[in-house]
């Protein structure tokens, strides 16, 4: 992942006109553990993260159901305030 401050192209681009609040994140591999065994095993070391934090991106599907859910409850409190 690569970031800059500034209406530039590119990462190069801001790094030519000597930019300075710029950033590039470093390949993260990690193996996991022994694949043989049943289950595999966990990874045994993080070598190679930096410690930035890596945000998990929910579904569409995750989304759907919960506006579902907003508007199922929406309406049962609707539908009892009409009975009272």
């Amino acid at each position: 992942m690569e970031g800059w401050l500034g209406a530039y192209t590119s990462y190069a681009d801001a790094i030519a006109h000597g930019v300075t609040a710029i950033g590039m994140s470093a390949e993260f591999l990690n193996s996991t553990g022994d694949p043989t065994q049943h289950p595999p095993t966990p990874p045994v070391n993080t070598t190679g993260w930096d410690g930035n934090l890596i945000l998990a991106v929910p579904e569409p599907g995750t989304l759907a159901l919960a506006a579902l859910s907003v508007a199922g409850i929406w309406m049962f409190r609707r539908n009892q305030h009409m009975k009272d």
